[in-house]
């Protein structure tokens, strides 16, 4: 006989859960225990909701379960919006939160998860896909099967048992359950879409966010390359297909290009939608003459087909990566078994235009020399081991460069003092001294490993590096627009560094997501995880405080007075911490950051009056 908490914890290491996330409190001492006795090392996250957000971002690195323990009452209200994340992520995570007593339920009880107190099985069964209070011990076996078929079936997502205090420590008979593997299936009407895109004189992909879950990466690309179709993904599949493939006409939407529009104003006949809601976000920016003669629309379920475009639409259900793959074969036996064909038809306009300028109000981007897809920076000189920065001189309490000392300071002060879009200010070519996000993006990817994976945070920030970030390996960009909660990427981040350490990881994200959950910075010195933070900081919510100007012509409540001086938070946690005012600043401070192997801050001081890429929406 053996422990529930026992019994848990062993299935856990059979399952190659190294890590678990959380937040210690009574009611869950019993897992925590049990988990350390058999070697799984518990992970002292700063806030129940980012333990969640780490626990995704282990699942997604680790390609299996994560975990994520939450105390009764507040501890488990805290885990809704990282169970939400993680739902739209497609991850399975197990959220186990506790209760104080079963055989007291009903009496008055300090942090009650029941009926009788705050219900977390109710509350986190909006946010599940499946929410059950294992109430006796003999119930783990049934309840615990059936969370992780849901957690592992169809379209993966997160779990959740509450289980009270006392019964985790009844003694129950030992039993083994492996984790679920399911059969792919695939849909029956392949044959006719093999048909329908061999007749097609103008096709085009729009990849989304199921190509990353499904990791249909290769067969996206086969698919693209052996009938020439151009690629387009949504803003969440970004890094699903390389960015300078030849095929690639980078994103639509929010962040996308102006070659993606064209492609779609100049005509399509058939649109291959593989692994998208085609939600409001998605079609940022869409216009009806943009409108396809004909959609095939791939998705694990029918939920959202059909539904949003109007026009004669052949739904492909089951696995993305299954059906893709069936779908190569059936080409190939089509075409007599040859075998599959190169981009020819890369001469087709929008595959091998060259790269327009971005309208609408974005700014024009300056032409770059090219290394490797990024642009080429002089190595900065390097004392002692570490990146010598330019001489600065200090204003306002923050260092400020010496060439615009005097004229516009840099740091907190400056940004707060910047006025909003509102106030008919055009945006200025040379930015009054600040840099673009665009160019820290592309300075920061300039000293990026081309394999380090980056997770983007919910925000301006991201769009920018949706524009103007280069993906050469799929798989190594991941972000989320559909949920969208601010923070999470920190969080993932985090996690997913634990889960792949040899594994360069950098975390992009802004400054009003650094005062939601920045405090995981902590958990990374701590746990002595060398993630990389890159922090947009314009001293605003960007892209509300745009948007509000968009549409109110003014903003309320989306400029910091005093804006947060990222850098010194990061210190203050234990970190590194780095002010970059230029684009030569971003390079000494990722050289220094990648070569000591510590959790860094990089704390970029952006311009705060450029229009991002997310007015489309």
């Amino acid at each position: 006989m053996e422990s529930v908490a026992a019994v848990l914890a062993k299935h856990f290491q059979s399952w190659a859960v190294t890590h678990v996330f959380g937040v210690p409190g009574k009611a869950i001492l019993p897992i925590i225990n049990a988990c350390d006795r058999v070697g799984i090392r518990f992970v002292l996250s700063s806030h129940e909701g980012a333990a969640g957000f780490e626990a995704s971002g282990f699942a997604w690195g680790k390609e299996t379960l994560g975990v994520c323990l939450g105390t009764s009452g507040p501890g488990g209200t805290n885990l809704v919006t990282s169970a939400a994340q993680a739902k739209a992520s497609n991850l399975p995570v197990l959220f186990i939160t506790g209760h104080p007593s079963m055989k007291d339920t009903g009496a008055g009880l300090g942090q009650d998860a029941s009926y009788f107190g705050t219900d977390i099985v109710k509350i986190l069964e909006p946010v599940t896909k499946f929410s059950m209070r294992v109430e006796r011990g003999d119930l783990l076996k049934t309840y615990l099967r059936h969370a992780m078929e849901r957690a592992f079936s169809g379209v993966r997502g997160p779990v959740h048992l509450s289980i009270p205090y006392d019964v985790f420590q009844e003694q129950i008979e030992p039993f083994e359950l492996e984790l679920p593997s399911f059969s792919p299936t695939c849909s029956l009407n392949l044959g006719h879409v093999a048909e329908l895109i061999e007749r097609a004189r103008r096709p085009v992909i729009f990849a989304g966010k199921g190509v990353h879950s499904a990791r249909a990466y290769d067969e996206l690309r086969r698919l693209a390359e052996r009938w020439s179709i151009p690629v387009m993904t949504t803003a969440s599949a970004k890094g699903a297909f390389p960015t300078l493939h030849p095929l690639s006409l980078g994103g639509f939407g929010l962040g996308g290009t102006d070659k993606a529009d064209r492609y779609l104003l100049e005509g399509t006949d058939l649109l291959l939608v593989i692994g998208t809601k085609l939600s409001d976000m998605t079609l940022s920016g869409y216009r009806e003459e943009m409108k396809p003669e004909r959609i095939v629309h791939f998705d694990f379920e029918p939920t959202f087909i059909g539904k949003t475009i109007d026009c004669p639409t052949v739904p492909v259900l089951g696995d993305i990566k299954a059906n893709l793959a069936e779908l190569l074969r059936l080409s190939g036996r089509m075409s007599g078994g040859q075998p599959e064909m190169e981009a020819v038809r890369v001469s087709r306009e929008a595959a091998a235009a060259a790269e327009a300028p971005v309208q609408d109000g974005t700014p024009v981007r300056g032409e770059t020399s090219p290394q490797n897809g990024t642009p080429v920076l002089a190595e900065a000189p390097v004392q002692n081991g570490m990146p010598v920065l330019a001489e600065a001189s200090v204003q306002n309490g923050m260092p400020v460069r010496a060439e615009t000392s005097g004229a516009v300071p840099s740091g907190p002060s400056a940004i707060a003092a910047a006025p909003s879009a509102g106030d008919g200010r055009p945006d200025r070519p040379d930015r009054g001294g600040f840099i673009s996000s665009g160019d820290a993006i592309r300075a920061m990817q300039r000293h990026m490993p081309q394999d380090a994976l980056l997770f983007g945070d919910c925000g301006s920030h991201t769009f920018y590096a949706i524009r103007d970030y280069v993906v050469h390996t799929p798989g190594t960009f991941i972000f989320d627009s559909l949920f969208g909660a601010m923070g999470h990427a920190i969080g993932y981040a985090v996690g997913a560094k634990l889960a792949r350490p040899e594994q360069t990881v950098v975390c992009l994200t802004g400054d009003g997501c650094m005062l939601m959950h920045g405090t995981e910075v902590s958990t990374a010195v701590n746990y002595d995880v060398p993630v990389i933070f890159v922090v947009l900081n314009n001293g605003r919510l960007d892209m509300v405080e745009k948007g509000m100007t968009k549409y109110l012509g003014k903003a309320i409540g989306a400029i910091y007075k005093q804006p947060i001086d990222a850098a010194a938070f990061g210190e203050s946690l234990g970190a590194l911490g780095f002010r970059c005012l230029t684009e030569e600043d971003i390079g000494h401070a990722m050289r220094a950051a990648l070569a000591s192997g510590r959790p860094a801050v990089l704390d970029i001081i952006v311009d705060p009056l450029e229009t991002p890429p997310t007015m489309k929406r």
